[in-house]
């Protein structure tokens, strides 16, 4: 009887590991997102790599589960500046904060054209004949033109998009 719950305790968290996204032997190895930031940096870790002081930037959205919440916690950051800077060129700049990991990075450079050309040539990253690039281990760069006109780049980590996707499949 004793190995009959043994073998049912183990299975349970096999399955939640395998639920969460979760490793028990490491963390996931963080993916390159943009300007020298990698996924699951903390918002304070992103912070102190960018400089980022208290002025231009601001606090986009703040959304999260109260500590009563039965759910598991929820917890996205997006902070944002108008006034951004990679690989010389200015844009405007997002970054979406999941359980304090930083998650993707929107990137809308003010020339985009000459921003793409940069960024093929400087990180061998060509989005000028294609839509989305992937960079292992985990990174996906999509360029979208929405009906404003405006391009702007997402580089997203895959992985904690696919948590965040699925907590709100599950638990919103």
């Amino acid at each position: 009887m004793q190995f009959a719950h043994a073998i049912v305790r183990a299975s349970v968290c096999v399955l939640i590991t395998v639920l969460c996204g979760c490793s028990e032997s490491q963390p996931p190895t963080p993916s390159p997102l943009v300007s020298g930031l990698n996924s699951y940096l903390s918002y304070q870790e992103a912070r102190n790599r960018l400089g980022v002081g208290t002025s231009g930037w601001e606090i986009v959205e703040d959304s999260k589960t109260d500590k009563e919440d039965r759910r598991p916690p929820y917890h996205l950051l997006v902070i944002g500046s108008r006034i951004f800077a990679d690989l010389d060129e200015v844009g405007e700049i997002r970054l979406y904060f999941f359980n304090d990991r930083l998650m993707s990075v929107v990137f809308s450079p003010r020339e985009p054209e000459r921003y793409l050309r940069k960024l093929a040539i400087q990180r061998g990253i060509d989005l000028v004949g294609a839509q989305e690039v992937k960079i292992p281990p985990a990174t996906l760069i999509t360029r979208v033109k929405p009906l404003s006109g405006r391009i702007f780049l997402r580089f997203e980590d895959v992985r904690l998009q696919e948590e965040h996707d699925n907590w709100i499949r599950r638990f919103s």
